[in-house]
């Protein structure tokens, strides 16, 4: 009696460790699983932090040349309206009425 009582226990002490090595197992590969989807989740923000970085610089670039066409377009009517107050102005004569 006593022998198998000893027995069934040291049954149960092994399914208990296979168990345990099982959920041993299941959670290495679990925080495998977790790490690689870290890892992945990184490149992706990197991806997007590279991409974002890109368009932004392209937006920046994309204004300056507005800004340097709306200077030289500023500049070119500025020049305009010089020229236009140089040129030479021509008046009539003032009309002379005979007397009466």
């Amino acid at each position: 009696m006593e022998e198998r009582k000893r027995t069934e226990v040291e049954l149960a002490q092994k399914r208990n460790d296979k168990n345990v090595q099982e959920l041993i197992m299941k959670l290495e590969e679990t925080m495998k699983e977790r790490q690689r989807m870290d890892e992945e989740l990184k490149r992706e923000m990197e991806t997007q932090d590279l991409e974002n970085r890109k368009a932004t610089e392209e937006l920046q670039r994309a204004h300056e040349r507005v800004v340097a066409m709306h200077e030289q377009e500023k500049a070119r009517l500025r020049e305009e309206l010089e020229r236009e107050r140089n040129k030479p102005r021509f008046s009539l004569p003032p009309i002379q009425c005979p007397l009466m």
